[in-house]
């Protein structure tokens, strides 16, 4: 969902016009923007927790010319979902996730572990 249709979502599920749901939501991103940049976690109980990590400086390869390089350490903004949030995904059925069963792996790899179960299925089926 993007930032669009979230607003419009809320918007209608609220009531509220488009223009005055936009700013709310743009005025939260900057204050959580904010908050996050000054090194303060941000904690929603039922959502789980966005927080500042530093990542280790380490050796990484350019993917087009195999060429070894430097990437230098780095702060990065993580989430960890509440216990919550996780037993409610783990309780979903396949049809009730809707879009989100969309593949969004690229082009040319493959989910390893959906290919082995249709293939258990295929042998079970064909004996």
């Amino acid at each position: 969902m993007t930032i669009e249709q979230f607003v419009q979502y809320v918007s209608r599920k609220r009531g509220c016009t488009r223009a005055v749901t936009r700013t709310w939501v743009y005025l939260m991103i900057e204050e959580m923007y904010a908050a996050l940049a000054e090194g303060n976690p941000l904690n929603f109980p039922p959502l789980g927790q966005l927080h500042i990590v530093m990542m280790k400086g380490h050796f990484g390869r350019n993917p087009f010319t195999g060429e070894r390089v430097v990437v230098n350490p780095q702060r990065t903004v993580k989430f960890k979902p509440s216990t919550e949030l996780k037993q409610q995904l783990a309780s979903l059925q396949e049809e009730d996730v809707g879009y989100l069963n969309v593949k969004y792996l690229p082009e040319g790899r493959t989910n390893k572990k959906k290919k082995q179960k249709e293939k258990e299925t295929e042998d079970s089926v064909n004996g």
